[in-house]
C-alpha cells in the first residue's frame, strides 16, 4: 500500500511540475524543479513523523 501512495505522490509532483511552468523548458529545468518538490515533500513528511514521534513519547502512561 505504501508503494502506491509513494507512486501517487511522485506522479502527482511530476504532473504539477510540468503544468505550472508550462511546456517548452529544457528537460534539466523540469528535473531540478521535480527534485526540489520531492525534497520538500520528504522534509514535510519527516517533520510530521518527528512531531508524531515526540507526541507519542510524551504521551506514554
Amino acid at each position: 500500500m505504501i508503494e502506491n501512495e509513494l507512486a501517487k505522490q511522485i506522479v502527482g509532483s511530476a504532473v504539477q511540475v510540468h503544468r505550472d511552468p508550462g511546456p517548452g523548458l529544457l528537460e534539466m529545468v523540469y528535473e531540478i524543479i521535480l527534485a526540489y518538490e520531492l525534497r520538500r515533500k520528504i522534509n514535510d513528511s519527516l517533520a510530521h513523523l518527528a512531531s508524531w514521534r515526540e507526541q507519542s513519547l510524551f504521551c506514554v502512561p
